[in-house]
């Protein structure tokens, strides 16, 4: 939960359905977690909601309407990070710590994501902060800032650690 590297995000989905239908077929398409409902949905027959949020990963359309970018957060103490995957590029903004830096990847070329090519593709890190700033203003903030972390009592704080919800 603190770092949004590929080993955290690349998650792998197995369905097997009755009678080995599709048995084998993968799909490789950029997906997110508001896919899973729709795909579902689809692979059991089911008539799939135009408002539903996400899109289907199997029929519907997928081959001619590839998924553009898609968002991933991670807020685990004081390490809040942003990352926008905009294939075949990857760009994870710092959200909380103020020394961190943006990292910019290519998993394609770099799977393990080991060299920040952040430097020399400045273009990237600001199309992501716009895009990000774009979001939020419509939807809301994604990630805690630095000016958003909760204030909390000192006595609800010893009720929470009496409870085991506060390890020191």
């Amino acid at each position: 939960g603190r770092t949004l590297y590929r080993e955290v995000l690349q998650v792998p989905l197995i369905i097997r359905l009755l009678g080995g239908r599709d048995g084998g077929r993968r799909v490789t398409t950029l997906a997110r977690h508001v896919d899973l409902l729709p795909t579902v949905l689809a692979l059991l027959g089911l008539p799939v909601d135009a408002d539903l949020p996400g899109k289907p990963l199997v029929g519907g359309g997928v081959a001619e309407m590839p998924l553009e970018e898609a968002l991933a957060d991670t807020w685990f103490d004081d390490v809040a990070l942003t990352g926008i995957l905009l294939p075949p590029w990857k760009v994870v903004l710092p959200r909380a710590v103020l020394a961190a830096r943006p990292e910019v990847y290519r998993p394609t070329d770099d799977p393990a994501e080991r060299r920040n090519v952040a430097r020399e593709h400045p273009v990237l890190i600001g199309y992501a902060r716009r895009r990000l700033a774009e979001l939020e203003a419509t939807r809301g903030a994604l990630a805690p800032s630095d000016e958003a972390a909760p204030v909390v009592a000192p006595d609800a704080i010893e009720r929470l650690r009496a409870l085991g919800y506060v390890v020191d």
